[in-house]
This record gives structure tokens, sequence and C-alpha cells, in this order.
């Protein structure tokens, strides 16, 4: 199961994770993508993101299925903002569920 949202809003990480959290999974992890202040030695005040929504979100479901089909993901999350944010905030968060490998 998927849960791809682009959203205006803030992110909220208790979310993704209770999305992908079940007693079927024996492991999960979370990226969470935030603002920073620099980059290549330039200050960074903030970042302005922009989105063509139907194309975005057809882009986020393209790369969580490849990994679906290339993983054992039980379930996955990603949440992407969208508008100015500033220093700190959370721009993107991924979040994603699997059983155990098995053993070799």
């Amino acid at each position: 199961m998927i849960d791809i949202q682009l959203l205006e809003t803030p992110l909220s990480v208790t979310d993704c994770s209770d999305y992908v959290a079940t007693a079927e999974v024996g492991g999960s992890t979370l990226f969470i993508g935030t603002v920073r202040n620099q980059t290549k030695g330039k200050s960074v005040l903030r970042l302005d993101f922009e989105a063509y929504a139907p194309m975005a979100i057809s882009e986020m479901r393209k790369i969580a299925e490849q990994a679906c089909e290339k993983w054992p993901v039980k379930k996955m999350a990603i949440h992407h903002r969208t508008g100015s944010l500033g220093i700190g905030e959370v721009a993107v968060i991924i979040a994603v569920s699997a059983a155990h490998r098995k053993a070799t």
C-alpha cells in the first residue's frame, strides 16, 4: 500500500510513521528532508517549491512502485511540501516498512 501526498501545509513525521506501522513487518525507516542553511558554499534563506500536482504525484508513485517491485515493501508513504519553506522546515518525508529479509 502506497500513500502519496503533495501538501501546502506542514508535513507530519508521526502521520507517515503511523501509516507504515503494522504488526506484519520487521522494520521501518524514515527519511526526513529539511531545508538547510547553505548549499555549495552559498547561504540559503528559504526554498520555494512549486509543482504541477498531477505530474508530481504520478512521478512519486512511479518511484514508490519501483521500490516495491525491487524490495519486499509492505507500506510506503511519500509526502512532499509545496510553498515557501524556511530553514529547518520539512520538505519531504519518505517512510517505508518491510518484512525481515530472508536468511542467507
